[in-house]
């Protein structure tokens, strides 16, 4: 099996940073699939319209938004996919990382996700920028009602700023574990030509 069934085990035996990007990467998951899924990237409550990436909604009826011909929506949509795509993927390699019998503590399978997580970052920060400077630098009220970017815009700023923050713990976790692996190294070539030095002052 790829995971280990002595999961809450394995969860404590990790490293402390490790375990803060699980804790992180489960919120920002949240995030991410909502973010991606919920209609109110933007919403006109003057008129009951809310709008998500894939769905422009009022309450008794939706419409798809899929390949709408306007520039900077297909810029969203698409960098919004590479993003919810790199973040689940990531995910699941931090935690084949963390409680797989397989995987565990491969240093590979922790680059890849801390790439992959990079590229989500990245995907979806051009995401939320485009869609702030077209759309909610508009917000206000309107006829006294608010106009403008909603929480499902919110939970992406969330996603980005939560799997950001996770991606530098990976980097200074993997840091810190190589200078400590090539500490123990030199530790251990010092002891080994202190005894062979001992063993030949013996001999002599």
């Amino acid at each position: 099996t790829l995971l280990t069934m002595d999961i809450p085990n394995s969860f404590k035996a990790a490293r402390p940073l490790v375990k803060v990007v699980v804790i992180l990467l489960v919120i920002a998951q949240v995030c991410n699939w909502l973010a991606f899924c919920t209609t109110s990237w933007y919403v006109h409550l003057d008129n009951n319209a809310y709008i998500g990436l894939w769905r422009s909604c009022s309450l008794t009826y939706c419409n798809p938004r899929d390949g709408i011909p306007v520039a900077f929506v297909m810029a969203v949509q698409a960098f919004a996919i590479f993003g919810f795509v790199s973040m689940n993927i990531s995910f699941w390699l931090v935690l084949l990382y963390t409680l797989s019998t397989k995987y565990r503590l491969s240093s590979p399978t922790y680059r890849l996700a801390a790439g992959l997580l990079l590229c989500a970052v990245v995907s979806w920060l051009i995401s939320v920028v485009v869609f702030g400077t077209n759309v909610c630098i508009n917000s206000g009220e309107y006829n006294g009602k608010y106009v403008g970017c909603h929480y499902s815009y919110g939970l992406a700023v969330c996603a980005v700023v939560l799997s950001l923050t996770a991606c530098i713990l990976i980097f200074i976790d993997t840091r810190s574990v190589r200078t400590t692996v090539v500490s123990q190294r030199n530790v251990q070539v010092e002891t080994t030509v202190t005894y062979s030095t001992t063993q030949h002052q013996q001999i002599r």
